[in-house]
């Protein structure tokens, strides 16, 4: 699966969700000389929660995935169902 952020001034950018244990720093965007930043990560088939974290501090939904849920800090967590 990939996860696709497009933020030309980010000076980083990574996934963080349940399938990472919500960790800030494991799975790092790379970025391209347009400021889109991407990630390929293998996931096995169900339903899974994210964020991403830009700059490692600002967490943030995926403004291309319009599948969110609420979480317990009061906004939402983007959703990707992994079917195969």
């Amino acid at each position: 699966m990939v996860f696709e952020y497009f933020d030309p001034a980010a000076r980083t950018v990574a996934v963080a969700g349940g399938f990472n244990q919500w960790n800030a720093s494991a799975r790092q965007l790379a970025r391209d000389a347009g400021g889109r930043w991407t990630v390929s990560v293998k996931l096995a088939p169900g339903t899974y929660h994210y964020r991403f974290v830009v700059n490692g501090d600002r967490w943030v939904e995926d403004p291309l995935n319009s599948e969110r849920a609420p979480n317990d800090y009061g906004t939402f967590n983007s959703i990707r169902v992994v079917t195969e």
